[in-house]
């Protein structure tokens, strides 16, 4: 209401001047509406397509951009809102302000707007428009509204196209009011992508009838977070259609909690499909990473006859079985290290960074036995505090230590940090790091060639085309994995490779992988609206939602989509474990924003066979975590929080590999649906660089602190005169960062001033 409509007046022929509440009242009667044109940042446009009884055709142009502030005039305070929209609208009364608002490339937020500023919630952008139309009602009205306290969600009826007028227009705003205390994706509307769909779908006869958008590029539209069924016999109904179970390997999946409809399955068949493509030429080898030039192969490691050649099919079996043989000899003694009295190792340190470290922690912390014959650590940063606690943990046992370096090209900072430090700590010991060094890289890289060189215990191929994150069923996990005795690596690669030919399946309800996909692509509307929550309700598994927050995260955050249009995708994934996060942000999800789904994981064995005892009558301590999880996935539902269930029998070498194969092709299937390329990380790359550049400035820093320093007397130098003397004044507080971090390490001294008035501060070296 701050702003003026210029209106033609065909009555009149002449402009105009009226309020939006004027505009209103003419045109919104029991046999017209208003329809609201969404026009990207531009002023609102509003036009009448029925005038109402009585009155001439009036068009509404663009809002003026004159204002009361401009004009000197006080705002009047606006009153507090109240929804109103349908074709029953009454005619604004008097002390009535009414308004019609459009959110470009916003969705509704979760919470209800209480007060005018509120009608414009703050969310996170979306390409999915949403069209709210906004009214407020008398303010007695109003007044005796605020009092009413709010309805429980199981009162309150939803908006519905096919809802029959109210007996009065008071019955409308009451009925209205309750909804807008639900949750508020319950009033999204598709928004059409031009005026034409706009008119195409005024035309329909009924306010509430809009047609869903068109696909965005290759895009189905998705619908995720709508209203979700709340009968328990249509749930349970709805639960034995939707659940998927792989018998050999005693898994289910569970999407029956996520509000997708047979129709978005109908309507995103086609995209499916072209997925399944996708995979399929995938596997035979085609190239799936354009910006290298690779192959995408980690399918065909647990299962070597899919290796689109011979030779890589001998490949991949000669350095399982390699892995094997060296593995046993390690374990059984024959091969020892020189220095340890008790003749065999007993420690491994494996340094490695990302999905070098990320998949054989997950592993090990899933499936090690409580007294593995060789203790595993991992140097997985480039932390000094870090690696030097895990060295002083190994104390005597760096004697019997077998370190395991892992890089594809050897030329990783964190690794290579790593291993420095370990090699300086055996110089410092007295002992010979090449007796007790295994390399895991690419043939001929940096690493390789000096693991040959020096001539290490051994070294393990990592293949150009196996990409970090997919890495774990290479030697990459393997070789860990099995040296920690009673780890099957081989029924790793079983369940894996079951649940590769399950999820090649082109059915949908049949297919976990894509079960999980099309459910990720409803709940964020295929844009990463949403955030994923991972909770695995036993302790074994709780670095899986750190594996999988990697795996998911790099391969679907992209900037661009395969086209080359930019489109920023991506699916934030985070979690711990269940129930100790039932004490931590459980309620958050309960009540808070609702801007996540949830994936559960259950594991239906508590413990081995014969173990088990009841704490109290009919409940043993697992019932209680049961109880825990189905629990909080109720609680969720009940509060309209989508959620995913994923269960396996027991936490086996097999089941291990079959989830590490279902999330490869669920990232897989999904990055297909929204048109990206999963198989490269180039913001990855951007900060390699980055710090690159940081590291050159610093050393240029140093260049011209050692001249001033070695001067007679010392000349300090203001971060100015530095940032100048390096000939790059724009840098100037990444050099006062530098300086700080090397002050605070003794590297460098201040003369005057201190780091929290940074421009006092002059500096000089201790030493020349």
């Amino acid at each position: 209401n701050t702003h003026r409509i210029p209106v033609s007046s065909t009555r009149t022929r002449t402009r105009t001047q009226i309020s939006p509440a004027t505009l209103l009242s003419r045109f919104l009667s029991p046999h017209g509406k208003i329809l609201v044109v969404p026009t990207h940042h531009r002023p609102l446009a509003v036009r009448s397509d029925l005038s109402a009884p009585g009155r001439r055709g009036h068009t509404a142009a663009p809002f003026s951009h004159t204002c009361r502030r401009e004009r000197g005039e006080r705002r009047p305070r606006p009153p507090a809102p109240t929804l109103t929209c349908g074709p029953w609208l009454r005619p604004p009364g008097r002390g009535d302000v009414v308004g019609a608002f459009v959110f470009p490339q916003i969705k509704p937020s979760p919470a209800t707007p209480t007060t005018p500023r509120g009608l414009l919630p703050k969310t996170k952008p979306s390409p999915t428009l949403s069209l709210l139309g906004v009214g407020c009602a008398a303010r007695d009205q109003r007044a005796a509204a605020r009092t009413r306290p709010p309805r429980p969600p199981a009162e309150m009826a939803s908006i519905s196209g096919a809802a029959a007028p109210p007996s009065s227009s008071s019955a409308c705003r009451l009925r209205l009011r309750r909804q807008l205390l639900m949750r508020p994706s319950h009033l999204r509307l598709r928004a059409p992508h031009s005026i034409a769909d706009l008119s195409r779908s005024s035309s329909s006869g009924s306010s509430h009838s809009h047609a869903p958008a068109p696909p965005l590029a290759s895009r189905a539209p998705a619908q995720g977070g709508g209203a979700v069924e709340k009968d328990p016999i249509k749930l349970w109904d709805r639960y034995v259609e939707w659940l998927y179970q792989h018998k050999q390997l005693g898994l289910f999946v569970d999407v029956s909690r996520m509000g997708f409809t047979d129709d978005f399955l109908q309507r995103m068949e086609p995209l499916m499909q072209r997925a399944f493509v996708a995979m399929g030429e995938l596997e035979k080898g085609a190239i799936a990473n354009p910006d290298e030039g690779r192959m995408v192969g980690h399918y065909w490691l647990r299962d070597p006859g899919l290796a689109p050649n011979s030779f890589l099919r001998t490949k991949i079996e000669k350095t399982v079985d390699h892995i094997l043989a060296f593995s046993q000899d390690i374990v059984s003694g024959k091969i020892k290290p020189p220095s340890s009295q008790v003749g065999r190792f007993t420690q491994i340190l494996s340094i490695g960074i990302g999905g070098s470290s990320l998949g054989p922690q997950f592993v090990s912390e899933a499936l090690a036995p409580d007294n593995p014959p060789l203790k595993i650590r991992f140097i997985d940063n480039t932390d000094p505090a870090g690696i030097d606690h895990q060295i002083a943990q190994l104390g005597e046992e760096l004697k019997s230590t077998l370190v395991i370096v892992i890089s594809k090209s050897g030329g990783t900072p964190e690794t290579r940090n790593g291993l420095l430090e370990v090699q300086k700590a055996f110089r410092d010991a007295g002992l010979d790091f090449s007796k007790q060094g295994v390399a895991i890289t690419q043939e001929n890289s940096l690493l390789d060639n000096t693991a040959r060189i020096e001539g290490w215990l051994d070294r393990f191929p990592m293949f150009d085309w196996v990409g970090g994150r997919t890495s774990e069923l290479s030697a990459v996990g393997l070789l860990p994995a099995a040296l920690q005795q009673g780890i099957d690596v081989k029924e790793m690669l079983v369940g894996a490779a079951l649940m590769d030919e399950e999820t090649r399946n082109t059915v949908v309800k049949e297919n976990p992988a894509a079960l999980l996909a099309l459910s990720w692509y409803w709940a964020t509307d295929g844009i990463g609206s949403k955030d994923m929550v991972v909770l695995p309700y036993k302790d074994s598994l709780l670095l899986l939602s750190r594996y999988l927050q990697q795996l998911v995260m790099e391969s679907l955050g992209k900037e661009y989509d395969l086209d080359g249009n930019r489109v920023n995708q991506g699916l934030t994934v985070y979690g711990n474990k269940g129930s100790t996060d039932q004490h931590a942000y459980i309620q958050q999800l309960r009540e808070g924003v609702h801007n996540f789904f949830v994936t559960f994981i259950e594991v239906l064995r508590d413990r081995p066979p014969g173990h088990d005892w009841e704490l109290e009558p009919g409940v043993t301590c697992g019932d209680y975590l049961f109880g825990m999880l189905q629990g909080t996935r109720s609680a969720l539902y009940s509060n309209d929080r989508e959620s995913i269930s994923v269960t396996v029998e027991e936490v086996t070498p097999r089941a291990v590999g079959a989830l590490v194969a279902l999330y490869e092709r669920a990232v897989g299937i999904y990055a297909s649906l929204v048109n990206i390329n999963a198989y490269h990380q180039p913001g990855v790359e951007a900060g390699k660089k980055a710090a690159g550049e940081v590291l050159a400035l610093q050393k240029r820093v140093l260049t011209v602190l050692n001249e001033a320093s070695c001067k007679d007397p010392a000349e300090p130098l203001t971060l100015e005169q530095i940032a100048d003397r390096c000939h790059c004044p724009e840098d100037i507080e990444m050099i006062y960062k530098i300086i700080q971090h090397m002050a605070a390490n003794d590297r460098a001294l201040i003369a005057e001033g201190s780091c929290g008035s940074p421009r006092s501060v002059k500096v000089y070296l201790g030493e020349c």
